[in-house]
């Protein structure tokens, strides 16, 4: 895995227990181009939205094993959210998570389309 424990999150509005937007980040805001589109489309949509930032996934392949660990270290990131006072989420991404979202104590309501164009 990464060898990093720190996972930092930007938070935007008032987090509640329902409905709030997330994003999990590879990398940090600077490097991520998909991580500004999330954070205007949060904007742009006038609610609650968290970006979790979290480390080392950049170096992840998905390969056997490797989607273990990206569900380990996505699986942190979620459980972040909890800590924050979610308990049911709206995912904003590119593409579908390959992995189950729901074992991590956090129902996510929905997955809505991150446009990165």
């Amino acid at each position: 895995m990464c060898g990093c424990s720190r996972y930092d999150a930007l938070v935007v509005g008032q987090v509640t227990s329902t409905g709030t937007l997330v994003h999990l980040v590879q990398g940090t805001l600077e490097g991520s181009i998909e991580a500004q589109f999330a954070h205007q489309h949060i904007v742009r949509q006038g609610k609650a939205g968290v970006l979790v930032f979290v480390p080392g996934y950049e170096g992840l392949v998905d390969v056997s094993g490797e989607l273990m660990a990206q569900q380990s270290i996505f699986g942190m990131g979620l459980q972040i959210l909890r800590q924050l006072g979610a308990t049911s989420v709206v995912l904003v991404a590119a593409t579908a998570p390959l992995f189950d979202t729901n074992g991590f104590g956090i129902d996510v309501e929905r997955f809505e389309v991150l446009a990165t164009q």
